[in-house]
């Protein structure tokens, strides 16, 4: 495999158990079923139960496992498909039933950081910062990776018209997307024009939407469970000024919602001639059977609510 470039799991894990004991680091074979099927039935001696093929060392608190087909991710996160599932282990000559770690939702996270300028036009400068961890951060690995410089600006670009209509992507950055030695973040600049609406003498700011989507509870009823395969956290913080000449109307309202789904906080304050915001999302892995769908959907149309956030400036008399 070395030497072609090429295998399936299972020769993936050939090569990695054999480079981590030549590095002096005892390592097994790990029989796992990821949550495309059934979870491991124990009692149940069955070998068709498994369809992949990981990698276990020993360490303080049991193991640490390694998913060698995950190129994208760092060696201290499990892919979400690979956590919280029942393994086999292959220690020398004997077998060792286990269970994968579910990471806490802030190592599967988002991280952003919006510093924007309103303009008394009614236009705004933005610049974000975001940092990455988790599946959020294989994906932004391997989109940088793989696609073109020109294919990476259009889809910023994209992305970037989403926001509102006219905005104009002005700078983008990030880091190296093949250095797993540190964290990846991004940066981009962004000009939108005619984004605060006039009505009198009150100007309306709506902060940018967090990305957060409930596509799963449109529909009236289900007739399978949601799954939710692991944890994950998105924080946002947005810094905006008070325009030339307004002062701050009305802010909305703080939020907290805490469902054994989701929990969700935001708060508000002003200081120095600027508006802050804070905005945390974190989400629970775990099955929502049918009947607890309406539940469910409630809780999902009441966040859903709470994301339009609206601050009003009014005029200076």
């Amino acid at each position: 495999m070395f030497e072609n470039k090429y295998g399936d799991c299972k020769d993936q894990s050939t090569l990695l158990i054999a480079m981590l004991r030549e590095a002096g680091i005892p390592a097994s074979y790990v029989l796992i079923p990821t949550h495309c099927k059934r979870n491991l039935i124990v009692d149940f001696p069955y070998p068709f139960q498994f369809n992949h093929c990981i990698v276990a060392v020993e360490n303080e608190r049991g193991h640490h496992f390694l998913d060698p087909t995950a190129q994208y991710h760092r060696f201290d996160y499990l892919p979400e498909y690979d956590q919280n599932r029942g393994v086999l282990i292959f220690k020398d000559h004997n077998t060792i039933f286990s269970h994968t770690t579910l990471d806490k939702p802030e190592a599967n996270g988002y991280i952003s950081q919006n510093d924007i300028e309103i303009k008394t036009d009614g236009s705004i400068d933005i610049t974000e910062r975001t940092l990455t961890s988790g599946d959020d951060e294989a994906s932004r690995r391997q989109f940088f990776t793989l696609y073109t410089p020109i294919e990476i600006r259009e889809t910023l670009e994209e992305t970037v018209n989403d926001l509102a209509p006219g905005a104009k992507l002005m700078e983008y950055d990030y880091t190296d997307p093949l250095d797993s030695q540190t964290r990846f973040t991004e940066s981009l600049k962004v000009w939108v024009p005619d984004y605060c609406k006039k009505a009198g003498d009150i100007l309306i700011f709506q902060l940018p939407d967090m990305g957060i989507s409930f596509s799963e509870a449109s529909k009236e009823e289900r007739r399978y469970p949601i799954v939710c395969k692991a944890n994950s956290y998105q924080k946002d913080i947005v810094v905006f000024n008070i325009p030339r000449g307004y002062e701050v109307y009305n802010l909305p309202e703080p939020v907290e919602i805490n469902n054994p789904y989701f929990e969700y906080r935001s708060s508000y304050r002003t200081e120095g001639g600027k508006v802050f915001f804070l905005g945390e999302y974190a989400r629970r892995a775990g099955l929502i059977p049918p009947h607890e769908y309406k539940g469910y959907r409630r809780a999902c149309q009441d966040m859903e609510k709470s994301l339009d956030r609206y601050v009003l400036f009014r005029e200076r008399s």
